[in-house]
C-alpha cells in the first residue's frame, strides 16, 4: 500500500502471527537462497542482491520491538483510510450506478456471444425476436451468476470507412445479436466475431479507447458473459511445471486470479495483499468487491510444431492480479496486458479452445486447434486428443489428492492448535530479543 514499505509478512512468507524464532528461519532461509554468490550473471546478482536487501528490512521491521510498533501504526491507519475509501465509493456506486450511463459499443473476447442491450435496439428500431424455455441464453458472468437473455435480433454491421480491412468489405456482416434486458452496454461484439475478423490481431485499428466519465473511474469493469472457449497458456513466476489456461477477456479492465486458485497454491499468506480490496462491476451492474490483489510474473507458452502441450516460455511480463472468490475461471487477462503484449498476434502460439460442459464448468480440456491437413488421416489427431485426455484425467486425480492432503494438513494443524492452548510457558530464548511478552508468556504478531 501507499506509505508502507512491502509487506514484512508476505516478503518472509510467515503468517502475521509467527513468533521470533519462525521469523528468524525464514531470514536465515531467504538470505541462503538469494545470496548473490550463488548465480554467475550479473544481471541475477543484481536481482538476487535487492532481493536481500528486502528481506532484511522486512526481518528489521519484525525483529524489533520498536520497528514492528512504528510500522503496525502506520499500516493500521492506512487501513483505515482504505477501508473508509472504499465504503464511500460503494455506496457512491450502489447508489448511482454511475458505470452505467457510460453505454457504447464494444469488443469483448471474453464474450461468447454477440449481445445488444433492449433498450439500445429500440432505439435502431431493430424487430427482437422474443424466445422462451430453452430458446434463451444462460450467460454466466465473472462472478459465477448467471443472466438470460430475452431474445435475439439480426443486424448489419459495418466498420467505419478507415477501417473496412479483411473480410466483409464494405457490404459489412449479417450479425445475430442476444438481447439483454440489463446491460451496462449498447452492444458487444463477441469473441467469435472478433476472431473471424482478425479484429483483434490483424486489424487492431477497428479498435479506439473511449475515455470513461470521472464518475464511472472508482470501479473496474469486469464484463466477461457466457463460457467462451478461447484460453491461452502461459506460468506464473516460472512454475513451468504449472501450466495455467487463462482466458483472454478484452472487455476486462483488471485481470483476476480465482480465490480457489490462489489457496491450491499456497499464496492466500504468502503472497496476497488483502488489504488491496478493489470495486469490480459486472456485466448487468451489479458490483463485488475483490479479496486482494497478487503481482506475478506472467509469461506465454507456446506450443511446439506438433501441438504438444510443452512449449518454449516467450515474453515475461509483470502484472497486478486482483482476487475474486466466486470466479469460475483460475485467471482471466484483461485488456491492458493483452493489448501491451500484441497477445493476438505475437503469441498466435499460445492460444487454444476449450471443449466446456454444459455446465459452464472452468474445468476443460484444452485443445490447440492447427491448421487443416490435405490428407484424411486422423490418426495423429486422435493419439492427441487420446493423450490430452489421459494429461486431463491425471489432473484431475492430482487435485483430489492435493485437497484431500490440505484437509488433513487443516486437521492436524486444528488438532495442534487445541494441544497448544493448554502451555502457558515460553522458551526463554525468546526474551532479550526485542519481542514482548504478554501476561500468557506467549507473543504473537
Amino acid at each position: 500500500m501507499a506509505g508502507l514499505p512491502p509487506d514484512p509478512y508476505k516478503v518472509l512468507g510467515v503468517s502475521e502471527d509467527a513468533q521470533l524464532r519462525e521469523i528468524r528461519s525464514a531470514h536465515r532461509r531467504l538470505i541462503f537462497e538469494c545470496h548473490p554468490d550463488r548465480v554467475q550473471e550479473a544481471s541475477r546478482k543484481a536481482q538476487m542482491l535487492a532481493e536481500v536487501r528486502r528481506v532484511q528490512q522486512a526481518y528489521g521491521l519484525l525483529s524489533d520491538d520498536g520497528e514492528w510498533t512504528k510500522y503496525h501504526e502506520r499500516r493500521a491507519v492506512v487501513r483505515l483510510k482504505v477501508e473508509a475509501e472504499v465504503r464511500k465509493v460503494h455506496q457512491e456506486e450502489m447508489g448511482k450506478r454511475a458505470a452505467r450511463l457510460h453505454n457504447t459499443r464494444h469488443s469483448d473476447t471474453g464474450a461468447e456471444y454477440n449481445i445488444i442491450a433492449a433498450s439500445f435496439a429500440t432505439r435502431l428500431g431493430l424487430k427482437v425476436q422474443h424466445r422462451s424455455g430453452d430458446e434463451r441464453k444462460l450467460l454466466r458472468m465473472a462472478n459465477g451468476k448467471q443472466i438470460q437473455t430475452c431474445g435475439t435480433v439480426e443486424a448489419a454491421w459495418h466498420f467505419s470507412n478507415s477501417a473496412r480491412n479483411g473480410t466483409g468489405g464494405s457490404d459489412g456482416w449479417r450479425i445475430v445479436f442476444h438481447v439483454l434486458g440489463g446491460f451496462v452496454y449498447d452492444l458487444v461484439l463477441g469473441n467469435g466475431f472478433l476472431m473471424e475478423t482478425k479484429t483483434m490481431s490483424h486489424f487492431k485499428e477497428r479498435l479506439a479507447r473511449i475515455p470513461r466519465p470521472l464518475s464511472a473511474l472508482s470501479v473496474l469493469r469486469m464484463n466477461l458473459l457466457g463460457v467462451p472457449s478461447q484460453r491461452v497458456r502461459g506460468t506464473l513466476d516460472s512454475e513451468w511445471h504449472s501450466l495455467v489456461w487463462a482466458l483472454p477477456d478484452s472487455g476486462s479492465e483488471p485481470n483476476l486470479l480465482s480465490w480457489d486458485y490462489v489457496q491450491r497454491q499456497g499464496w492466500a499468506v504468502a503472497k496476497m495483499d488483502m488489504l488491496d480490496r478493489r470495486l469490480l462491476q459486472f456485466a448487468d451492474g451489479s458490483v463485488d468487491k475483490t479479496e486482494g490483489s497478487i503481482t506475478a510474473r506472467w509469461s506465454f507458452a507456446h506450443a511446439n510444431a506438433r501441438g504438444s502441450p510443452l512449449g518454449a516460455i516467450q515474453q515475461d511480463v509483470e502484472i497486478e492480479f486482483h482476487v475474486m472468490r466466486d470466479c469460475p475461471y483460475d485467471m482471466i487477462l484483461g485488456q491492458d496486458v493483452l493489448e501491451e503484449t500484441d497477445a493476438f498476434l505475437a503469441h498466435q502460439e499460445a492460444f487454444g479452445y476449450v471443449t466446456s460442459d454444459t455446465k459452464a464448468s472452468a474445468m476443460n480440456l484444452v485443445i490447440f486447434a492447427r491448421k487443416k491437413k490435405t490428407t484424411t488421416d486422423t490418426s495423429e489427431d486422435h493419439a492427441l486428443h487420446d493423450e490430452l485426455q489421459r494429461r486431463a484425467m491425471n489432473d484431475r486425480l492430482q487435485r483430489r489428492e492435493e485437497m484431500n492432503e490440505d484437509v488433513a494438513r487443516q486437521v492436524e494443524a486444528v488438532y495442534q492448535y487445541g494441544q497448544g492452548t493448554h502451555s502457558s510457558t515460553q522458551p526463554s530464548s525468546y526474551q532479550g530479543h526485542g519481542v514482548n511478552e504478554t501476561a500468557s508468556g506467549e507473543h504473537q504478531k
